[in-house]
């Protein structure tokens, strides 16, 4: 019989590239691999994996009519969750996400399966009682679990100091999978125009209007591609981004492409471009975008997919991609901070092809999913006492 494995979260799991990158390491070492999940919402429902054959997935609709809806759907879905997770009889059960821990905890009672938690974005405080309910069953998740996994050293510093007796904790950075590597880009010639790139969630923060401004200030050699999907939190936010660059009169050089379905088509629009933008509020009180570097799959894709990278000056960002040659910073919340940033990227194109080059090396070295996830196969190892595969 096949190894099995898991994934329990309370969203859709296709909206999380880690997801599908460990699945589908499970899956080539000969595991069957099921995720019970909730429809996402939105654009980001249109969501799918790029290989559907690496696992079957099983997904609730979404109740989201009023609170009493919200309450019986989220209690639906874990008692659906915990009966589906004991009918598969899994060796191991993959919780991603703080809303899917109250099922891993009764789980850890339930069943003698081996019980991973990866964080994939921390929680903020509880505003409501599920949010209470949810945060007491994530630090019992993070005592119960094997071992819990963050995406970066900052997140698992702060996980360490505000969940008191966590299991041991794991670093995987959300990295692409070395399969998603494209080859090497042609070089961008000297005075040749520059095409900027960013896919994700469209908001001000990470899509910002000075972005367009900067732009503006050339009148020729700098294009944007955009691909992404807006959130309930900016509902209407394209439509205002692309009306100012109407006002601006550079509407023609900016290309929305819309919420693309897979992470093979957002690979390949990447791949049409020379720098990726991952820009972050500049101040956050959120602990999330206070250490994205590592965290965000935005980054890695970039790099893997040949971009140089354009980020906002963070002190994470500096450390991780801004002092080993591999991205340019700015404030991104200044047009002419953006604008003198792309301005040493359009006229030293040498530049553009050296960061893409060491980035493309950095990430078949070392930041690719496979060698980031071996950490978490071989704690597996060690409790089971056979390798995984």
């Amino acid at each position: 019989m096949s190894l099995r494995v898991v994934y329990i979260q309370n969203t859709g799991p296709a909206a999380y590239p880690p997801l599908e990158h460990s699945a589908g390491i499970f899956a080539s070492r000969g595991a069957s691999v099921t995720f019970l999940g909730v429809r996402a919402e939105g654009a980001a429902n249109t969501f799918s994996f790029s290989r559907p054959d690496i696992a079957r997935v099983h997904l609730l609709r979404q109740w989201r009519r009023n609170r009493f809806t919200r309450v019986l759907g989220y209690a639906a879905f874990l008692g659906w969750a915990t009966a589906r997770a004991l009918l598969e009889s899994p060796r191991i059960i993959y919780i991603s996400d703080p809303r899917a821990t109250p099922v891993g905890v009764l789980l850890t009672r339930l069943t003698k399966a081996l019980i991973i938690y990866h964080e994939h974005d921390s929680p903020g405080p509880a505003k409501d009682l599920i949010g209470k309910f949810v945060m007491r069953s994530r630090q019992s998740m993070a005592r119960r679990a094997l071992f819990c996994v963050l995406p970066g050293p900052q997140r698992a510093a702060y996980f360490k100091e505000t969940l008191s007796g966590a299991a041991k904790v794991l670093t995987v950075l959300n990295c692409p999978s070395l399969n998603e590597v494209r080859p090497t880009p042609v070089p961008v010639a000297e005075g040749t125009p520059i095409r900027l790139c960013y896919h994700g969630s469209l908001v001000p923060a990470r899509l910002p209007l000075a972005l367009l401004h900067a732009m503006a200030a050339f009148p020729q050699g700098i294009d944007l591609q955009i691909a992404g999907y807006e959130t309930n939190g900016h509902p209407g936010y394209m439509e205002k981004f692309m009306a100012e660059a109407e006002v601006l009169g550079i509407r023609h050089r900016v290309d929305y492409l819309g919420s693309l379905e897979t992470r093979a088509d957002i690979l390949a629009a990447c791949s049409r471009c020379h720098v990726g933008l991952a820009f972050m509020p500049q101040t956050s009180t959120d602990v999330n975008e206070k250490s994205m570097a590592g965290a965000s799959n935005k980054v890695f894709d970039y790099l893997a997919c040949g971009l140089a990278v354009l980020v906002s000056d963070l002190p994470d960002y500096r450390e991780l991609l801004v002092d080993s040659g591999l991205a340019v910073a700015c404030d991104s919340n200044e047009s002419a901070s953006i604008a003198q940033a792309l301005r040493c990227m359009l006229e030293k194109s040498a530049q553009i092809n050296g960061m893409a080059e060491r980035g493309r090396h950095r990430i078949i070295e070392e930041w690719n999913y496979e060698k980031q996830f071996q950490p978490v196969l071989d704690a597996l190892a060690d409790s089971t006492g056979r390798r995984i595969g």
